[in-house]
């Protein structure tokens, strides 16, 4: 590096000579040069050094080094130029000559810098644009074959993404435009790119052979306009594919890497949640904080935006070996500055939570470790009674993407031609996004004092059967066609509408749009803690009638199924558990291999 700048220091003094004298140095200019032109090489090398120029790496030169040495350029000058001045009152140095040596200057040390960051960029790609140019006449082609890929929406996210597979060859990707419904944008060009016109005419494109995929790149498009644009690329038959909406994106930045397969999420595009950072931050920065289901869909996605905030200790606790080896890697490896804690256990030995609690004193306990399948649970009411938790819980409805989701079985029935199974036609439930649903969780954790149950903003019930034909649809079959939908009858305990709010419990707003509070018909401490207790002994012995009974009793709008079709499924149940299974939780002994 310093070599090079010598040689442009020196090249660009004389040049500055030459240009001032037309290309006729006379000779006593000569001796001015001579005389000068040690001091000048000195001084611009340690100027330079001074504003970073040797510290950056040349392959990465980018606007702030152009900057660096345009300063360095005019301090040199400048310095140089006042000390001449100093020294003979400029008296036989001609002063247009120090002006053209800081043009001079800037232009040779910054092209070269340029210079050497496009040979490397072009090395990097086997000298591509090179080799085109020199065999395009004899009509050969030695560059690597590239798709060639259309992205929809020239805005912030489209720009990213162009400079990235412009940046990194190894992608294979060749840009040949941008499409936008904007007008203004029309004609106008990004890198270089051109910006051909609106979304409609990815068809027109696609029928010409010139494009061979479509990247959808607009983070804050609306779920009509999203179901617009998917519409018209499939019409293409083209791959296509999307960046995930600004809701999913836990820190907000783009990559080609977030770049994935359009999903039914992406119809459903709920606006964006807006975080109280600060306030989140104050209850989970360095903090300790346990995470029971930490294996789970819900559990994970907790975890990953709990680490944004910078816990000290993340304890991870499931009871699935595989589910907890799984997470706990892969937060290892996303967050190597948090200390990562996995715990293998159930939360319903009693014991076992108080060693863990007593081991590792977490300030801050998230219980993800739910049942989601309503139809399992009234089969084993017993469980749903052991899975219980006092503290500030957060109500809401079905979670796109969950393990437990709906969406999950409707795509492997897909996969398998159908048909696609539908318990009626005017099922209809909440559905939320994953990413969502956990940063709600996060913000009602921050409001929450202890005590309160919280419900979050779910927007419109969206019928199953639409749900399912949009899945068919985006699979690229025709519903009711190609693949049939079967109505097979409503499943033990399940209702036609989801209710997240019962007959005398009202909503209170807070202070986020889409929290609510609920005020519910508190019940008396006492009688209560006598029926929980009632239910805990009733689940021991497994007894499913005595515990729907008491909880009709205790929730009058609780409403069990058929008790027929529960005998029915009660006769297929396997036998008792052994008594070591049905003692209490508290007598677990700490340390067995249950808990371990």
């Amino acid at each position: 590096m310093v070599f090079l700048d010598f040689i442009f220091i020196l090249a660009a003094y004389f040049l500055s000579y030459l240009l001032r004298f037309e290309g006729n140095i006379p000779p006593w200019e000569w001796i001015n040069f001579v005389i000068t032109v040690p001091y000048i090489l000195i001084l611009k090398l340690l100027i330079f050094w001074f504003w970073g120029l040797y510290r950056g790496m040349w392959r990465y030169t980018g606007l702030v080094d152009l900057l660096n040495v345009f300063k360095a350029a005019i301090t040199s000058s400048a310095i140089i130029g006042t000390a001449i001045f100093l020294i003979s009152g400029f008296e036989g140095f001609p002063r247009s000559v120090f002006i053209l040596d800081c043009l001079m200057t800037f232009i040779l040390i910054g092209g070269c810098r340029v210079a050497i960051r496009l040979i490397l960029f072009e090395k990097d790609k086997g000298f591509r644009f090179v080799r085109r140019f020199l065999f395009r006449p004899t009509g050969k082609d030695f560059s690597s074959p590239q798709k060639r890929i259309v992205i929809i929406g020239a805005g912030d996210a489209g720009e990213k993404i162009l400079r990235e597979i412009r940046d990194n060859p190894r992608l294979q990707y060749r840009t040949v435009g941008f499409l936008d419904d904007d007008e203004r944008k029309k004609g106008m060009k990004i890198h270089g790119v051109p910006v051909s016109g609106p979304i409609s005419q990815v068809q027109k494109m696609a029928t010409q052979g010139a494009i061979d995929e479509i990247l959808i790149a607009i983070p804050s498009a609306s779920a009509t306009n999203m179901r617009r644009i998917i519409e018209v690329c499939k019409t293409t038959g083209l791959k296509f594919r999307t960046t995930p909406a600004l809701g999913e994106l836990i820190n907000g930045k783009i990559s080609f890497d977030t770049i994935r397969e359009v999903s039914f999420e992406d119809l459903l595009r709920r606006d964006p949640v807006k975080l109280d950072m600060e306030r989140i931050g104050r209850y989970l920065t360095g903090k300790i904080v346990l995470v029971s289901g930490a294996g789970g869909s819900i559990g994970s996605e907790l975890c990953r935006q709990i680490s944004s905030f910078g816990p000290r200790n993340l304890v991870l606790l499931d009871k699935t070996e595989n589910s907890l080896f799984h997470v706990e890697m892969e937060f290892r490896q996303k967050f190597p500055e948090i200390l990562i804690t996995p715990v293998l256990g159930n939360v319903n030995h009693q014991g076992f939570l108080n060693q863990l609690f007593e081991i590792h004193r977490p300030q801050v306990v998230f219980h993800a470790a739910a049942y989601k399948h309503v139809p399992i649970v009234e089969l084993n009411p017993w469980e749903a009674i052991f899975n219980n938790a006092r503290f500030v819980s957060v109500r809401f409805g079905n979670v796109i993407g969950s393990e437990g989701s709906v969406i999950h079985l409707f795509r492997k029935q897909i996969k398998n031609l159908g048909p696609v199974t539908i318990t009626h036609p005017e099922v209809s439930r909440y559905f939320m996004t994953i990413s969502e649903a956990c940063k709600l969780i996060l913000q009602a954790g921050a409001q929450g004092k202890g005590g309160e149950i919280f419900i979050l903003n779910m927007g419109t019930p969206i019928k199953i059967v639409d749900l399912a034909r949009d899945l068919i649809r985006l699979s690229g079959f025709q519903p009711d066609v190609e693949i049939e939908i079967k109505f097979i009858g409503l499943r033990p305990g399940e209702k036609l509408f989801e209710e997240l709010i019962i007959e005398g419990e009202g909503i209170v707003p807070t202070s986020h749009d889409k929290i609510f509070a609920l005020r519910g018909n508190y019940s008396d401490s006492v009688w209560l803690k006598e029926r929980i207790e009632e239910l805990r002994h009733l689940a021991m012995e497994r007894d499913a009638i005595g515990i729907k009974t008491k909880l009709q009793e205790m929730i009058p709008e609780y409403r069990p199924f058929d008790e027929k079709e529960h005998q029915k499924a009660s006769a297929t149940l396997p036998p008792l558990l052994p008594a070591r299974l049905s003692t209490p939780a508290k007598e677990f002994p700490v340390g067995s291999p249950a808990q371990v």
